[in-house]
Parts: C-alpha cells; structure tokens; sequence
C-alpha cells in the first residue's frame, strides 16, 4: 500500500505529515528550517534526513511514497534545481518526488487542489494563484524592504509611523501611542528608537500589530486608517491574482492565511474587494495547515481526489 507525503518548508520550520490511501494521516513531524534564501544546503539536507527518519515509522515501503514538498525560496531555478537535487539524494527509491513552493501548500490547505488564490499575511505577505487551465501567478512576497505589503511587518511599522507623527505634531493624536509605550514599557516615543533598531527589529515591529488590532476595536481612528491602506494593498495583490489566472469571471475561492489575518484586517478587506471587483471572491480562512495543502498535492500527483479523502478526514 502507498504512503503519501507531504512537506511543508519554511525559514521556521519543516512540517511533514504521512497518509494512506484512504487519506487517514498516520503521523506528522517537525524540524528545523529549509528555506534555502536564509540557509545552506548542507543543513537543509540534514533536516531532510531528520524528516525521513521520523517519518519512517509511518512508512511500510518507501519505494511505494509519494512526496510532494512544498518549498519556501524555490521560485528561482537554480535554487530549484538544487534543492531538487538534495531532496532526490535524500528520498532516492520513491515512487515519486515533486518539488514546488510553499505557495502551493498554502492554496490547497483552502482548495485541496481546486483553482484559486491563496492571500499569505504572516509576518511577510504573498499572493499565490491557480487558474483552471493550470496557470499561475506569484504576486509580492518581496521582503520587508521592498514588498510584503499588508504582512504582520508591514502593520506593525505603518502603526509605530504614526505614533511617531502624533507625537512630532504632524498627524492626529492616536491611542497607539499608549499601547506602544504601555508595551515596551518605555516612557515616551522617543525611547522607540533604541527599543525598534535592533537586531530582532522584524519579530519587534510585527508584534506592534497586536496592539494596532486592539486599538481599532477600541475605536481609534489612526488605528482604523492603517489597517484600511493595508486591506487596500492585500485587495490590490488579491484582484491582480485573480485577473492573471483569468478566475475574474466568476466568485473566485481565496484562502486567507496567516496571523495578520484578524478580524478587524478581514473586515476591512472584505470592504476593499467589495468596491473593487465586480465578482467579488469567496473569502474563507484556512481550516487546516498548510502541511496538510502538501499532503493534497501528494494525492494530486496520483491522480487520486484530495477534496474527497481530506474533507472526509478533516472536518
């Protein structure tokens, strides 16, 4: 009998999870990081073993596994082909092996395989889109420098920026200052400064998101104004997406993921795509991780129905 596999690579972590054939998992393992933009291939390698060796127990015959990794950092094609080329050294003799991004994961933790669009807001943010006839489209995902508009980062910093306006006098006084200050207990904006430009700034500034939630819910208005431009840039990125893989015409599935994804931010995105897609999509939170969106693509590559062994397993 086939064991099928699933993996799901991050700059985190790596979840991996075996199933059968009827779709019951049988088990599901972690280890350390595989995105290969923020580490070696020497230790990516090393937890592909540590993978497969957990993962082992739960596998009657490895020459009958199926495997389908999803992979943070493989958009590139030579990262590809030498994350590829571990992955095949460390599962050589299996039925199968494909390798596609994390992207992938994600959709089909909402889809199980079906066309859609997957909306990523974690600490970073991405757009990841599958059409009918197998087309597909990346959209943001470009760090915090450059992109990731509408991520946990990107929440945190528009909310720190105005409470340093209120505070220099050039924009409207706002209730994040308390909750900035209360925070980090700090006695005025100014102790920001030193507090935010450190080496741990990314995890520092994505925190702030919590509190700007918070505020919004208590009525704050500069709170408000902030989560509106990110639902407006998150929106933008969604109706991008569904226009490239040609899903306009219809009320397009889009998962949402990630836990930027509070209600005060779903709210305000719901209001976004209203006033700016004719069809508006099916938004809908993810009810499974994305390790179990890789297990779906396992099955895919087998030609078996993910929707109807994963929704039966996982209601």
């Amino acid at each position: 009998m086939s064991t099928f596999i699933g993996i799901d690579g991050g700059g985190t972590k790596t979840s991996a999870v075996a199933a059968d054939e009827r779709g019951t998992v049988l088990g599901q393992v972690t280890a350390g990081p595989t995105n290969p933009n923020g580490d070696d291939i020497e230790r990516i390698r090393t937890v592909f073993h540590t993978i497969k060796q957990q993962l082992t127990p739960f596998v009657s015959d490895w020459e009958d596994a199926v495997v389908f990794a999803g992979i943070a950092g493989v958009i590139h094609p030579v990262i590809h082909r030498k994350v590829s080329a571990c992955l095949r050294e460390v599962f050589s003799g299996v039925a199968r092996l494909d390798l596609d991004h994390d992207g992938m994961n994600a959709l089909a933790a909402v889809t199980y395989g079906d066309p859609g669009v997957v909306q990523i807001a974690g600490t970073g943010s991405l757009t990841f889109g599958l059409g009918k006839q197998g087309k597909r489209c990346r959209i943001g995902g470009w760090g915090y420098l450059i992109g990731d508009e509408g991520s946990g980062f990107d929440l945190g910093r528009r909310a720190l920026i105005r409470v340093m306006k209120a505070y220099d006098g050039r924009g409207p006084a706002t209730g994040l200052t308390e909750l900035a200050l209360r925070k980090w207990d700090l006695d005025n904006p100014e102790d920001l400064v030193p507090h935010v430009y450190n080496d741990a700034f990314k995890k520092t500034i994505s925190s702030f998101s919590y509190e700007l939630f918070q505020a919004a819910e208590n009525g704050d208005a500069v709170a408000r104004d902030v989560i509106d431009e990110a639902a407006e840039e998150l929106a933008e990125s969604i109706h991008t997406a569904i226009r490239t893989v040609d899903l306009a015409e219809e009320h397009a599935l889009v998962g949402l993921t990630g836990g930027a994804f509070q209600l005060p931010l779903i709210h305000a995105l719901e209001q976004s795509i209203s006033e700016r897609i004719p069809q508006p999509p099916r938004l809908v939170r993810s009810q499974v991780e994305p390790v179990i969106g890789s297990l779906a693509w396992a099955y895919t590559c087998s030609g078996l129905d993910p929707r109807r062994l994963l929704n039966h397993n996982h209601q």
